[in-house]
């Protein structure tokens, strides 16, 4: 699995102009290992060029104990995802510059969601911490779709523009009209023509 070293995404950002755009999101499952239940939490910064040009996406794994007593209602969990997110935001922030940036959380506002229970304590602590309005489902792509994509993919991935997505195995992703590169065998790059 290829982690972000922090250094290595602000590398990447002072060489990207001020238009460029951050979105930085959090996703966690939990899992059970000996008897005893864990959480894989995966962060991402997604670096969108100039605001039209593709993205790279940085995304980094950790395991934590799970101690949420309701493994149906994740509250803990949902939380260090927010926790998380934020962190990061603040890590980044001295390099952030002039540019956009928003975190998106992996919550929904519908109440027959169980992410709904933290709604207002999750948009009320970024808010407080960061001053910034955050994003939630089904808005908020960086903790719901870049997130998923790393902790099964676990690769650092750059989209250029106007491609597909595929994987060896016969998996296709990215349909919005998006190409990649990335550092990994088991993807290959494939163009798609726009006419």
């Amino acid at each position: 699995m290829l982690d972000f070293n922090l250094r290595d995404v602000i590398s990447f950002l002072e060489t990207q102009s001020p238009q460029s755009k951050l979105y930085i999101g959090c996703d966690s499952s939990c899992f059970k290992k000996n008897d005893e239940w864990y959480a894989e939490y995966v962060s991402v910064v997604v670096i969108h060029k100039n605001s039209k040009n593709g993205c790279k996406i940085f995304g980094r794994r950790e395991y934590e104990r799970d101690y949420g007593k309701k493994l149906n209602i994740p509250r803990l969990r949902l939380m260090n995802e927010v926790y998380k997110a934020t962190n990061l935001y603040q890590e980044l922030s001295p390099y952030i510059g002039t540019r956009s940036c928003e975190i998106h959380l992996d919550i929904n506002s519908d109440p027959k969601y169980n992410s709904s229970i933290i709604l207002k304590e999750a948009i009320g602590y970024v808010k407080g911490i960061t001053g910034l309005e955050p994003k939630i489902k089904p808005l908020s792509f960086a903790s719901t779709c870049a997130a998923d994509r790393h902790r099964w993919f676990g690769c650092f991935v750059e989209y250029p523009a106007w491609g597909m997505l595929y994987h060896k195995n016969g998996f296709r992703g990215i349909r919005d009209h998006t190409a990649f590169t990335i550092r990994d065998d088991k993807w290959k790059k494939v163009e798609n023509k726009k006419n």
